[in-house]
């Protein structure tokens, strides 16, 4: 976006805020004319800042799932510990009585709608070691709405960045078994359109695990205000301040400017949660997620290097391709980017050996000439006369 656009994009945004919601569109849609896509990012930036800034300043009251303790059952599934919540619900450690297996239960606070129905058979039929499997989902007259997924050990990537950047060789070991995962879903169909380290799992063995494929967009969250049809893509996986910024920084600037996400979007996400591994902090930020999304529809991120001296330049090259802004100029697929991703885990490794390799032929040869030498000076010595 050029600074000329971008300063138009303000203009008419902050004007549109003054209007009330009756004149507001109307307003949008004569200052943009013929521009279908300004008009489209002012509309997702009017929506999701007033929406999200609401949510922002309270919690709703009732958007809670229910307090479940240790020994209550859901269905055939025995509740042992509470593990984590967020945005879209609250995680127990359950126990699956029919099958003696352990399992993470993710409730939610709404009826399961079809569209989710078939997307949970979607994301069920993927087989993929860096894919999270989802086992069941149902409901119950007390708890609306509850997935249950495979139960992985270990901290998620959000928690495991608390601590600050992570090493580069690490980085690429978690940012590759991410990329596979992908390249796996949207070989079927299937895009996660919530990417963030929040729903990535780390096991004790290295193993990553993608959470929430293809069911973050659609997994009953916060209940959103009835009047605002059009905020309910934006609001129904957040109940919290801390949500709302995890979830907007992870966006993609179609995304933010209200357009349907697909595998591209992904990709998009994948860059910043690289980004962040490397340099301890997110390429966009802000203090209200109406900043957050404006930085990523306009800002450039500041290059990797700059802030963590360790980054080479094709791995910075890597990051700034999945962070650009128009997705024609993102990685075509997936599997690309995980070719890429997989040289540069292979190149030191390669490196390394080829060195090892080359002193000891080295040493060899030397060896080789000593005993050569030794063997041509006994040859050439005087012999003694009989």
């Amino acid at each position: 976006m050029t600074p000329d656009r971008w300063k138009r994009l303000e203009e008419i945004y902050h004007a549109a805020r003054t209007r009330d919601s009756a004149e507001r569109a109307a307003y949008v849609a004569e200052a943009c004319g013929d521009d279908e896509d300004l008009r489209l990012q002012i509309e997702s930036l009017l929506i999701h800042g007033e929406a999200l800034s609401k949510l922002e300043s309270k919690v709703v009251p009732d958007a809670a799932p229910a307090t479940l303790t240790a020994g209550a059952m859901i269905g055939p599934y025995r509740i042992k510990e509470r593990l984590d919540a967020g945005g879209m619900g609250v995680v127990y450690r359950a126990l699956d009585t029919r099958l003696g297996r352990e399992v993470a239960i993710k409730i939610g606070l709404a009826q399961f709608s079809d569209r989710f129905h078939r997307e949970a058979r979607m994301v069920a039929a993927l087989n993929h070691s860096n894919v999270c499997t989802l086992h069941d989902i149902g409901s119950t007259p007390e708890i609306p709405g509850y997935l249950v997924m495979e139960f992985v050990e270990g901290p998620t990537l959000a928690r495991k960045l608390e601590s600050g950047p992570i090493p580069v060789a690490e980085a690429l070991q978690i940012a590759r078994q991410i990329a596979a995962a992908l390249v796996a879903a949207h070989a079927h169909g299937i895009v996660h359109r919530d990417l963030k380290p929040a729903n990535v799992k780390i096991a004790p063995q290295g193993v990553v695990k993608v959470l929430d494929f293809g069911l973050a967009k659609d997994f009953p969250g916060a209940r959103p205000d009835s009047r605002e049809p059009h905020a309910v893509q934006s609001t129904e996986t957040l109940t919290a301040a801390g949500a709302i910024l995890g979830t907007a920084a992870y966006m993609s600037p179609e995304q933010a400017a209200g357009k349907e996400t697909d595998a591209q979007s992904d990709i998009f996400s994948f860059g910043i949660v690289l980004y962040e591994m490397l340099c301890g902090r997110r390429p966009f930020d802000g203090t209200t997620s109406s900043e957050v999304m404006a930085n990523i529809l306009k800002a450039q991120p500041e290059p990797p290097h700059r802030l963590c001296a360790g980054i080479s330049e094709p791995l910075e090259r890597i990051v700034l391709k999945c962070l650009q802004r128009n997705p024609e100029s993102r990685y075509a697929s997936g599997a690309e980017l995980q070719q890429d991703l997989e040289k540069l885990v292979q190149v030191p490794e390669t490196g390394r050996f080829l060195a090892v390799r080359a002193a000891l032929l080295t040493a060899a040869v030397l060896i080789a000439g000593v005993r050569l030498l030794a063997i041509w000076r006994r040859w050439d010595a005087p012999r003694p006369r009989k």
